[in-house]
Order: C-alpha cells, then structure tokens, then sequence
C-alpha cells in the first residue's frame, strides 16, 4: 500500500528544511573552525574565552542551537 500524498508531501518538506537547515549549520561550523580565535593554543588548553570575540561566541551560539534544530527536523522526518 502507498502511503497518502498529504504524508509524502510533508516527509518532503521536512527532509528539504532539514537538508537547507543543515547547510547553514555546516557553513557557520566552518566558520568556527577556521577562526583563529577558537583554535588558540592558549585560549583551548587554558579555557580562558576573554580574547575571544563577543561576534565569535554569536557565531558558536548560532551554530548549536541549528544542531538542535536539525536533531528536531531529523525526528520529525523519521516520524512521518
């Protein structure tokens, strides 16, 4: 049996919003990653975040919180 098309039509869209969600994640991940600010020896090993910058921590905030964000879509799609 097939499914109904209103259930396909929404497993779409969420996997669509999750595959974009996803992008923006990886992009602003790449962004951290490469900062200088985050891969300091000293400010790694010593856990001393004062010379980072306040637009470094917007950045890391942004990027976890579309992790949780792409974890919800994630069940979401694996529910419908």
């Amino acid at each position: 049996m097939m499914p109904s098309m209103r259930l396909i039509v929404a497993s779409l869209w969420a996997h669509i919003t999750a595959f974009a969600n996803n992008t923006v994640r990886m992009t602003l991940l790449a962004l951290i990653f490469t900062s200088t600010d985050w891969t300091n020896f000293y400010t790694r090993f010593a856990s001393d975040y004062s010379r980072v910058a306040a637009a470094e921590f917007h950045l890391r905030i942004m990027a976890e919180s579309t992790s949780v964000i792409l974890h919800i879509l994630v069940q979401v799609s694996l529910e419908i």
